[in-house]
């Protein structure tokens, strides 16, 4: 297991009950490893992104942007919307 640090973060009220009704339930074992993974899940997309943004030198073309959301079941995308730091690539 990877050594952890403890940190304090601010999280929105329906969120904390959430976790924590979902912690009660037996849904998640444990509020902070669930927290954990879901900031590990969003810290390898964005190294995907550098990576393809790296590749492409900047965001990559709509059309392809597009392609690879279909493949993925995900609605397309307007050129505004790639616009937006959040959009990503996939």
């Amino acid at each position: 297991m990877a050594e952890t640090k403890k940190v304090t973060i601010s999280v929105p009220k329906e969120d904390v009950s959430t976790l924590q009704r979902w912690k009660a339930s037996g849904r998640i074992d444990n509020v902070s490893a669930y927290v954990s993974a879901a900031l590990r899940d969003r810290m390898d997309r964005d190294i995907s992104l550098d990576a393809i943004e790296s590749t492409f030198g900047g965001v990559p073309p709509l059309d392809l942007v597009n392609q690879a959301r279909g493949m993925q079941g995900l609605p397309p995308l307007t050129v505004e919307d790639l616009r937006r730091p959040s959009a990503g690539a996939a």
